[in-house]
């Protein structure tokens, strides 16, 4: 399934404490998608809030690369 969405920008936002998304695991994720844009948020767990300053920033930065 990740392979469909070759072609499409992809950032992920990501909690440095998550338990669920391992490190390795993005790291296979860009290997497989070098465009791939990856965000650690520190002190935060799996899914950071759009409340995050680190996150939105992340996001903003994104958006304004795709513009």
């Amino acid at each position: 399934m990740f392979d469909t969405l070759d072609g499409m920008p992809l950032l992920v936002v990501h909690g440095e404490s998550s338990d669920i998304l391992a490190k390795t695991c993005v790291s296979a994720m860009q290997a497989r998608k070098p465009d791939l844009v990856y965000a650690k948020i520190p002190n935060r767990g799996h899914a950071p809030t759009l409340k995050e300053p680190a996150s939105r920033l992340a996001i903003d930065e994104f958006l304004a690369r795709l513009s």
